[in-house]
């Protein structure tokens, strides 16, 4: 394996300079995984990589196990980059393919699809705006993802696809069968009504259909085949007459998939807003069965056999925690990889269809991601490549677990690392984006490494309207910008003061999106609390959310604006930082891309200007060619220098 792992670093070095010298320099920590996705082939007999050359650059390439041989390279040039990817067959491997388009700071899906063979015959672009893949040789411009693979029809998979539309107007879904030779389609079904996602059975029948809103929940619509009407499902019943000591109020699923049987469906489901546990439903009775349930965070992923039976679900209430279940082949050999690569975060990636084969990513807060190819004939994982080889775990710093109680009461988590050497140290409040249904978690931060390496403590908190801690924390935070998600980040910061980590006038707040909200508007809150604020892509001025950008392009956004900021404009004004600029003290730095649709230029650009006005006059980094954050390697450099220079100016006690 240690062979095959140098074939790819070879391969990567073709493509790009060679590696410089690790050192504590912001460039390491700017840089890109050098592998973000790797899967073996149904036969085992192949291995597809994403390679991120060191010129900005991916390439999706597939390697022969046996004899280490690359058969395959997919390269798109400067139109597309490769997005996830995956095996649909033994020899058929599609992937997505996505494009920096203004949104995000990594690239998002421009709904083509491109398909090759493991050997690198039959290239082609089967779905998507650049391909022809109506009958009618009309450009579907349209984004898709794969639903299901079919077992007895390797040839075909089942899509669902959104259409593109207009702004203002949701996405109807449609689900389709295409042809991953060809890209020919057939289409099985209609949704019901806008902004639907659709779930098949198992004989490729479309069967549900559910809307997420903003209010937390999620409506389920439900046919017993493809001739019959769409009928909501009521809330099902659970068949155990307690739960938790009492039954529950109400009750809210989310389907997942269906079991093997076709009349029940795993879902996710929680009661009265609490954390979210899986589930399994019975369609015919209209019953609920509890399968993994815990009162500390919620069901974050699952894990199904080739048979389609649930093995097992991911939690993480502060450290990664998965649930093993029942006593297949796969539970049991998941049990053991637990045990020994213990403290760790384990994700399969895929398997062989025979069960030989498992590859694993490992990863922990020190450690991005590690591939190994786990033998069941051996019992043992061979390590295959890193996704960050220039780094060692043993040069990183650990994420402690730290929980707060609010001033109200509420109980907190987050992370702490702290540099090398005794406290208290220089410490940067760092609030997560979102902010809703987003969360910090313990794993692998190149900026939080950064920081540290530099040497500055770290504060990451997930305050209410979090997500990961049930729906009811998430409903804590609505209408609470500015409010009490902001006394939450106050709180953990004078909690950090108490207990000696930092000092008095020693803590700067910074954060991208809406943790750039939440830093600029930290330093008027409490204007003697943090020495500096950074805002990265954030958001300034609340009203003009509702007037640019695209969270307002479709009914959903504007529902979802109404609800978490409220639909008074004066009230908005008032937690909007662009108009506290006079209450802040603290020396400022502004970042943002210019072609960011997510939170315009504009907000930054008024951010600056009201600074200004009240004799703040901020410094400031800004770049035509970037989005919602940085994605190109030398802006992201510029950026962190920018970042650790301002840093050193302001606070105390950091080199």
């Amino acid at each position: 394996m240690n062979l095959l792992r140098l074939l790819l670093l070879m391969l990567l070095a073709s493509l790009t300079s060679a590696q410089a010298a690790r050192d504590i320099d912001p460039s390491d920590f700017a840089r890109h995984n050098e592998f973000d996705t790797v899967q073996i082939s149904p036969t085992g007999e192949y291995l597809a990589a994403t390679v991120n050359g060191r010129d900005g650059k991916r390439s999706v390439v597939i390697i022969r196990l046996k004899d280490k041989r690359v058969t395959a390279r997919s390269a798109f040039g400067s139109k597309f980059t490769p997005g996830p990817f995956r095996w649909v067959n033994d020899e058929r491997l599609i992937i997505h393919l996505y494009r920096n388009l203004g949104f995000l700071d990594f690239p998002i899906d421009t709904g083509n699809i491109y398909a090759v063979n493991a050997d690198g015959k039959r290239q082609a672009m089967i779905f998507g705006p650049a391909a022809n893949a109506l009958k009618s040789k009309r450009n579907f411009l349209a984004y898709a993802s794969v639903m299901d693979t079919l077992d007895d029809d390797p040839r075909h998979v089942l899509i669902s696809v959104n259409p593109i539309q207009a702004k203002h107007v949701d996405p109807l879904t449609f689900a389709y069968r295409l042809d991953v030779y060809t890209g020919k389609l057939n289409k099985l079904a209609i949704a019901p009504e806008r902004g639907a996602e659709l779930l098949a059975d198992h004989k490729q029948v479309v069967r549900l259909a559910f809307v997420d809103s903003w209010e937390g929940r999620t409506r389920v619509l439900y046919r017993e085949n493809a001739e019959s009407e769409w009928t909501p499902l009521p809330s099902p019943r659970l068949k155990s007459e307690r739960f938790d000591g009492r039954m529950p109020s109400g009750i809210t699923i989310r389907p997942i998939q269906f079991h093997p049987d076709n009349r029940r469906v795993y879902v996710y489901f929680s009661l009265d807003d609490k954390p979210r546990g899986v589930g399994l439903l019975d369609l015919e009775n209209n019953s609920l069965e509890s399968l993994s349930h815990k009162n500390a965070s919620d069901a974050l992923d699952t894990l199904f056999n080739d048979d389609r039976e649930l093995v097992a679900v991911r939690y993480e209430p502060e450290l990664p925690d998965s649930e093993v279940i029942g006593k297949s082949p796969l539970a049991r050999r998941l049990r053991g990889l637990i045990k020994a690569f213990k403290g760790m975060r384990i994700d399969i990636t895929s398997r062989s269809r025979d069960g030989r084969y498992t590859l694993l990513k490992v990863s922990s807060d020190r450690i991005a991601g590690d591939y190994y190819l786990h033998d069941a004939t051996t019992r043992k994982a061979d390590f295959l490549l890193s996704a960050r080889s220039w780094e060692d775990p043993k040069d990183l710093h650990s994420m402690q677990l730290v929980r707060i109680e609010a001033r109200d009461g509420l109980e907190l988590h987050g992370y702490l690392t702290r540099p090398d050497g005794e406290g208290p140290y220089p410490l940067v409040v760092l609030p997560h984006g979102g902010p809703y249904f987003v969360r910090d978690f313990w794993n692998y931060d190149p900026e939080v490494q950064m920081l540290a390496a530099a040497g500055y403590a770290v504060l990451q908190i997930n305050f209410r309207g979090s997500g990961g801690y049930g729906e009811a924390f998430i409903k804590a935070g609505f209408r609470q910008w500015g409010g009490k998600m902001q006394q939450d980040l106050a709180d953990a910061t004078r909690w950090a003061i108490d207990e000696g980590i930092t000092k008095a006038g020693n803590a700067c707040i910074y954060g991208g999106s809406y943790g750039g909200y939440a830093a600029l508007m930290g330093a008027a809150t409490d204007p003697d609390l943090y020495a500096c604020a950074i805002g990265y892509a954030g958001v300034y001025d609340l009203n003009l959310m509702y007037e640019k950008g695209d969270i307002q392009w479709t009914g959903r956004g504007r529902d979802y604006l109404d609800q978490v900021l409220g639909k008074d404009e004066q009230d908005r004004a008032r937690r909007s930082p662009v108009n506290l600029a006079d209450r802040i003290k603290a020396p400022v730095l502004l970042i943002h891309g210019k072609k960011d649709l997510r939170v315009p230029f504009d907000h930054a650009k008024a951010m600056e200007n009201a600074l200004i006005k009240a004799g703040n006059p901020p410094e400031t980094l800004y770049r035509k060619g970037e989005a919602h954050g940085f994605y190109d390697e030398a802006n992201r450099r510029e950026a962190y220098r920018r970042i650790l220079d301002f840093l050193a100016r302001h606070l105390n006690g950091a080199p």
